[in-house]
């Protein structure tokens, strides 16, 4: 089967046709000031006019680390992921393909529980700070090995990634070296690895991740976490770690991810056992 054909229609275009255009549902002058300017902005980034195949999780992380280098002009481009805020906007219209779910819950308010909302249980309420630094160490104090690599090691890196990316468990314990870029500092998660229709996910990782993972590889299985016995005792084996360190074992990878995706939505900061 022959790869799609990238979608080349210039998001410029599509906004002023849309929503400044005579025939379009127009928004306000100021609105459309906000967006004019992250347009522009996200043309200098990339050294061109972006396009519809541009929207991707990697130009949302990736123009929010250009935004915050010298010279970038940061403060006349609004919001906190101003890429994102063009691409929901495009979405909601049906211009372009909608944005992600797990994006969406990294860089989106936690909802209220307002309107009846159901309340979260304790089963996946996120960890405090203490618990984080209890978890870390309960990780980094592992003993014994798990296949060739030392399970401190292991635990670790794999603590790490789920931090960073926000994923589940089973996706991330998919991931293969040829998906790592160890030197850029990202991490791909095909499509095929997720749950739900969604498109493959880029990731951006912490030094400190991808220094946990140069210490499991590369292996001659391709998979970064390699895993000799049943994949269900990786849970178990996860729970029985917390216990030592005094912290419960009830869905504990839900409460990691639960915590990771607050983490960036509340404070945009990523804090390990309270180190930044």
């Amino acid at each position: 089967m022959s790869a799609p054909k990238p979608d080349n229609r210039q998001l410029r275009n599509l906004f002023e046709e849309h929503f400044v255009g005579p025939r379009a549902d127009r928004m306000s002058r100021p609105a459309v000031g906000r967006y004019r300017r992250i347009l522009k902005a996200i043309a200098t980034y990339l050294n061109r006019e972006p396009v519809v195949s541009d929207l991707t999780e990697q130009l949302v992380y990736g123009f929010n680390e250009w935004l915050a280098s010298p010279g970038a002009a940061r403060s006349s481009v609004p919001g906190k992921y101003p890429a994102a805020t063009l691409w929901r906007a495009l979405a909601r219209r049906g211009l372009v393909p909608r944005i992600p779910a797990a994006l969406l819950r990294c860089i989106l308010p936690i909802p209220s529980n307002r309107g009846g909302r159901r309340k979260l249980s304790n089963a996946t309420s996120a960890w405090s700070k203490e618990e984080l630094a209890k978890l870390w160490s309960a990780c980094q104090s592992a003993r014994g090995f798990v296949g060739a690599v030392k399970a401190s090691d292991w635990w670790s890196a794999l603590n790490a990634v789920l931090w960073d990316t926000a994923e589940r468990v089973g996706t991330v314990l998919q991931l293969r070296w040829e998906w790592v870029d160890l030197e850029r500092q990202w991490i791909r998660l095909p499509a095929e690895t997720r749950k739900g229709p969604q498109g493959d996910h880029w990731h951006r990782l912490s030094p400190s991740t991808i220094e946990s993972l140069r210490s499991l590889g590369p292996t001659p299985e391709g998979a970064v976490f390699v895993w000799t016995n049943h994949k269900s005792n990786v849970w178990s084996r996860y729970g029985r770690l917390l216990q030592r360190a005094g912290l419960s074992s009830d869905r504990p990878f839900d409460r990691l991810r639960r915590t990771a995706a607050a983490a960036y939505r509340g404070h945009d900061e990523r804090t390990k056992g309270g180190d930044s």
